[in-house]
C-alpha cells in the first residue's frame, strides 16, 4: 500500500490518513536563525506571519503561518502546511478563532467559537476544502494562546532552545 493512492477531484494526490498522522508526529523545528517567527506584518487587512520549519527527514517540508483580521482579533488562524515533493501545498491543520457561526459541511451542523480544521482522506475526495472536518475546542481563545497549543499538537519546537519560550513578544 502506497502513502498516496489516488487523485482528488482537484487533480492532486490524496494524502491518506496514516501519512497525515505521520506528518503530524514527525518532530519539526523553527530554525535557530529565525529570531521572531511570529512577528506579525500587515497585509491586506490582516496581520500575518509565516515560518518554514525544518525536520530530520529532509524529504518533508512544512510551513507554519498565522493570520489575524485587524478589525476582529478573534478572527484568526494558525495554519500548518505540508509541501509535497512537487511543491503542492496541503493544509493539514487550521486552528481558528471565534469568527462567528461556522457551517460544518461534513456533518451539516454549525460550530461556534474556536475550532480546529483537519485534513482527512475522505474530505480530500468529497469536499472543496481538504481540511473541511472541524471540531470545537476550548484549548485557546486568542492567537497568542493558539500558537503554543498548535506547536504542541503538531510536535513543533525551537531548534536552538528545545525548551519553553514565551511567545507573547512575537504575537
Amino acid at each position: 500500500m502506497t502513502e498516496i493512492e489516488e487523485l482528488s477531484p482537484k487533480g492532486r494526490p490524496v494524502l491518506n490518513d496514516s501519512l497525515v498522522q505521520k506528518l503530524i508526529e514527525i518532530p519539526k523545528y523553527i530554525p535557530k536563525d529565525v529570531k521572531e517567527p511570529f512577528r506579525l506584518r500587515e497585509d491586506n487587512g490582516h496581520l500575518r506571519s509565516s515560518v518554514s520549519l525544518i525536520c530530520d527527514q529532509p524529504e518533508y517540508k512544512f510551513t507554519l503561518s498565522t493570520r489575524k483580521l485587524i478589525k476582529d482579533p478573534m478572527d484568526f488562524s494558525v495554519i500548518f502546511i505540508y509541501i509535497d515533493a512537487n511543491g503542492r501545498e496541503y493544509i493539514l491543520r487550521r486552528f481558528n478563532g471565534d469568527h462567528g457561526r461556522h457551517y460544518h459541511k461534513s456533518t451539516g451542523t454549525y460550530i461556534s467559537g474556536p475550532h480546529i480544521h483537519r485534513i482527512t482522506e475522505t474530505a480530500q475526495k468529497e469536499f472543496h476544502k481538504d481540511e473541511t472536518v472541524a471540531s470545537e475546542t476550548d484549548k485557546y481563545k486568542t492567537l497568542e494562546q493558539a500558537i503554543p497549543f498548535a506547536m504542541m499538537e503538531l510536535n513543533i519546537n525551537y531548534e536552538a532552545s528545545k525548551g519553553t519560550v514565551s511567545l507573547s513578544k512575537w504575537c
